[in-house]
């Protein structure tokens, strides 16, 4: 069985790229958690594949776990669901009774479910789920797909006009013979910006997880503040690791009248890459609220050098 048809205009990697500008809206805690840290990486990874083709035109067998870009065989494919653009719902199609469970297209679906339940994650776990009330219904759809792809592997995704542009497929395919993101240092702030846009209240993961991913030894500092109140008196507050302003002792000094911050030591996420002879140091600043400041990063200059 072999079906084809037409590759969104709007490509997967849109699907990050800045389409919640207030973030995203109703997903689970646990949903945002688990794919803020694989966001930066996830982001770059479609960046690769979409390098790689034109995306205007896709054929796939389920049966035979193919799809065809620019013909090209590509293996390991994987049906991960369909969105509809009448109802504005996603459903996997682990979940769908229109697709057979024994296709082997559908056979590592069970690996993410699997990671959904261990990790209590509704989004990867529920089979049909509401987008209706997303600033972008669609681009909340396709965002949670591209964050549960690596979970199976997948090197890349497509998202494919069905049923006369009633609906949307999305198909991942984990081909061996497709590239892998390497780490880039020209992209760290590029990446690492797109994926906190995505993201804003869960910036701090963001860094993190692009971090982990890439192999980096990473270090933590939290904040330092000295705040002045109207009468002159300082008070030094050392702030908690992550959301400073929610903590009852910062809250408190900074609720009182004419207090205002004279100094700030911001909070940092900093990573050593060890990379041969020229290891790579990234450096990312964050406000009270988490968000980040500043990203720098260079190469580690050896000592005397």
């Amino acid at each position: 069985m072999r079906d084809a048809g037409q590759a969104d205009e709007a490509n997967a990697a849109d699907a990050t790229a800045g389409v919640h500008p207030d973030g995203p809206t109703f997903y689970s805690p646990e949903f945002q958690a688990f794919a803020s840290e694989g966001s930066a990486a996830a982001i770059q990874q479609q960046d690769v594949f979409n390098d790689a083709f034109a995306l205007d035109y896709v054929e796939w067998n389920p049966e035979e776990a193919t799809m065809t870009l620019d013909g090209r065989v590509l293996r390991g494919l994987t049906v991960l669901g369909s969105f509809s653009n009448l109802s504005q719902t996603w459903l996997w199609t682990w979940d769908n009774p229109s697709w057979d469970a024994d296709l082997p297209a559908l056979a590592k679906l069970r690996t993410i479910r699997e990671f959904g339940e261990r990790h209590q994650i509704p989004e990867l776990v529920k089979g049909h789920l509401d987008f209706s009330r997303f600033n972008h219904p669609a681009e909340g759809a396709f965002t949670m797909a591209l964050a549960a792809a690596p979970l199976i592997g997948a090197k890349g995704v497509c998202f494919v006009t069905v049923n006369d542009g009633k609906g949307r497929l999305v198909l991942a395919t984990d081909d061996p013979g497709l590239p892998d993101a390497e780490f880039d240092r020209l992209a760290v702030s590029r990446l690492l910006t797109r994926a906190a846009e995505v993201w804003p209240h869960e910036q701090r993961r963001v860094v993190r997880g692009f971090m982990e991913h890439h192999g980096f030894e990473i270090g933590e500092s939290s904040a330092v503040i000295v705040v002045e109140s109207d009468d002159g008196q300082r008070v030094t507050v050392h702030c908690p690791p992550e959301r400073a302003k929610e903590h009852p002792e910062v809250n408190a000094v900074l609720s009182r009248d004419g207090a205002r911050i004279v100094e700030n030591t911001p909070a940092r996420v900093q990573g050593r890459r060890p990379d041969g002879e020229s290891p790579y140091r990234l450096v990312v600043l964050f406000d009270l609220d988490d968000r980040i400041i500043t990203i720098s990063g260079g190469v580690e200059r050896a000592p005397g050098g």
